[in-house]
């Protein structure tokens, strides 16, 4: 059951055929003609890629560069440092950030023991902030973990015993450069080693962290700056967690002069990754101008190669008719997934059952092909809209138990919007029956578990 059109707007012929932006730079403009149709919805498709090198783009290296925190960097904001760490938030994200740094003990100067070593040591950071605030359950600090040496294990696991926890909240509000520190008592030879991190969730603001240092009673500092990783220098590095911009370059897309959409969009790890975003109906004219701009910001952001531009044109309005059954027996049930436009709809069938939704969305629904159908067409009215169907009427068939589907779920974010896309895709072309679901953060963006997507999804299967 065909749900949606696509038309071409742009397609490249060739890697020098593409269009491309770059950051803070010239936008892309694309022309093209629209014949708009009522109770249709519309969204913009765009496939492309950033810069990166394209050998980058494979399982084994591309989560690699997630792990580094280089677009973090900001070399405006610093008191004395190269770089300071940039975890700056317009939004409370629901998901959580962290900076980390392995120091093995006793720590070397390269190859040169620091002696004499103390046990007493100060740690904390340097930070500034504007408007830092943390909703509930958010955060901002400093967490340093001092792990013992345990008989048999190794003295890098990480089940060692923790002989101290202390965390170091970076303090809220609005203030220049302060230095926020604490005593720790660091055993000489009972240490395994010191993890120290920075993490972050749930608050907004401007704050920045510059020269973070664990340091003994006789002078020695040995956290080491953020900067830029170098090969084989992991003393110097910090290993990151969700603070990689690589794979979110950042858009402004303009129809008509419009804004439509300004924001980052996630880039899967495989070449010309595709993203999308709704167009609202009532700007779109015959004749039309839509603008792609990239407005990527972070350290080092690459340009953005424009590989495909498309309008896809869906069915709207109060209802709509996603997908149905291939065939139905006489007098028998059968499920059909429909579409709702607005929240508290209740739509009819012929017999007179009513079906009433609290929210808007994909819904499945249950019809008799006797008393809802007529010679396997349907319709139901939602209001004063009609959408139709038709599941022609077969001879009963026995379940042949042949399962079959695809495991394309994958590159679906766990997005309500997204996941409904994809099963209106994967019902409405008849793709099978089973559906591998496996969230990656690599090739979806997944970070964290969207119970409210998983309960849609358990309703319409």
């Amino acid at each position: 059951m065909d749900f949606e059109n696509c038309k071409d707007i742009f397609i490249s012929e060739g890697e020098e055929s593409d269009v491309i932006i770059k950051p803070r730079g010239k936008a892309a403009e694309f022309y093209f003609d629209c014949e708009k149709k009522k109770d249709k919805r519309y969204k913009l498709f765009v496939s492309g890629e950033t810069g990166l090198f394209y050998m980058w783009r494979n399982e084994p290296d591309y989560p690699s560069l997630y792990h580094t925190l280089t677009d973090a960097l900001c070399h405006k904001e610093t008191m004395r440092a190269q770089y300071s760490l940039d975890v700056s938030r317009n939004t409370a994200e629901n998901f959580e950030w962290r900076a980390y740094k392995k120091i093995m003990w006793p720590p070397v100067l390269s190859y040169l023991p620091l002696v004499p070593l103390g046990e007493k040591w100060k740690v904390g950071f340097w930070a500034k902030a504007e408007n830092l605030a943390a909703e509930k359950g958010g955060k901002i600090l400093m967490r340093v973990c001092v792990y013992g040496k345990k008989e048999g294990l190794s003295v890098h696991s990480l089940f060692q015993p923790l002989t101290e926890n202390i965390e170091i909240p970076i303090e809220q509000g609005s203030y220049g450069w302060k230095k926020t520190e604490r005593e720790i008592t660091v055993p000489k030879d009972e240490t395994a080693f010191v993890g120290v991190w920075f993490e972050g969730v749930g608050y907004t603001g401007k704050v920045y962290i510059e020269r973070p240092f664990l340091v003994s009673d006789n002078g020695y500092n040995v956290l080491p700056d953020f900067s830029v990783a170098q090969p084989k220098k992991e003393k110097f590095a910090w290993a990151a967690q969700n603070l990689s911009r690589k794979e979110w370059p950042k858009f402004s897309v303009k129809l008509n002069g419009e804004e439509i959409f300004s924001g980052e969009k996630f880039e899967r790890i495989h070449r010309n990754a595709s993203w999308e975003t709704d167009i609202p109906s009532d700007l779109l004219k015959e004749k039309n101008v839509l603008s792609v701009s990239l407005i990527s910001d972070c350290y080092a952001a690459t340009p953005y190669a424009i590989k495909e531009v498309r309008l896809i044109e869906q069915s709207g309005g109060d209802i709509s008719v996603i997908a149905a059954p291939e065939y139905t027996s006489e007098n028998a049930e059968f499920p059909v997934l429909i579409r709702t436009g607005k929240d508290g709809a209740t739509v009819r069938a012929k017999s007179g059952k009513t079906y009433s939704f609290e929210e808007k969305g994909l819904h499945v629904i249950r019809l008799n092909a006797r008393t809802d159908a007529e010679g396997g067409k349907f319709v139901l009215k939602c209001g004063n809209f009609e959408a139709c169907g038709d599941v022609p009427v077969a001879a009963p068939k026995e379940d042949d138990g042949v399962i079959t589907g695809t495991g394309d779920m994958i590159y679906v974010a766990q997005d309500e919007s997204e996941v409904e896309e994809y099963l209106s895709w994967f019902f409405s072309n008849g793709l099978g029956n089973f559906l591998t679901i496996r969230p990656t953060y690599r090739w979806s963006s997944t970070r964290e578990v969207n119970v409210k997507v998983w309960k849609k999804v358990k309703e319409i299967l």
